[in-house]
């Protein structure tokens, strides 16, 4: 079945900021894409948080990956919101893909893969244990205040409607 992407907004940082955050959601797509090309000031971990829901215990997740190069790999479980493994000073790459997002009656998935292009690669695998549909995404630094998503860090999320 044929998809359509439609841009539903694009935020740039002009100065370094916690977190970039998309509200009001339109709820007349089938999918969320959010795609991150973003810097931090430090090595860390990012988060995406969901509804204002800052709670890690209601995300697990499996991540797999392993380096840039192909010479080592890991895989592992969380009970924790994060993804990009170390967000640092080089420009991360992600494409976080949100299925079934207005649904009501399941738990919520997160499937995504990026990292570091000159250090990892990752995949990862994460439900939200809530019901309510997505309204809002935030993605921040795990460590926030003490890092930052820098300048020049780019967030853009994606309707997909089906044809």
């Amino acid at each position: 079945m044929p998809a359509t992407y439609e841009p539903i907004a694009t935020t740039t940082l002009g100065s370094a900021q916690a977190s970039i955050t998309f509200s009001s959601i339109p709820q007349t797509y089938t999918d969320l894409v959010l795609v991150i090309n973003a810097i931090s000031n430090g090595n860390d971990a990012m988060i995406y948080q969901l509804n204002g829901d800052t709670n890690g215990a209601n995300y697990k997740q499996v991540t797999s990956g392993g380096s840039g190069d192909g010479t080592s790999g890991f895989s592992f479980r969380q009970d924790l919101n994060t993804f990009g493994g170390v967000f640092s000073t080089y420009r991360n790459c992600y494409i976080l893909n949100f299925p079934r997002y207005t649904s009501t009656a399941t738990y919520h998935q997160m499937i995504g893969h990026g990292g570091v292009p000159r250090d990892t690669v990752r995949a990862y695998a994460s439900t939200w244990f809530n019901t309510a549909a997505i309204t809002s995404i935030t993605v921040a630094s795990f460590s926030t205040p003490s890092y930052t998503l820098s300048s020049g860090s780019i967030a853009t999320l994606y309707g997909i409607k089906a044809a």
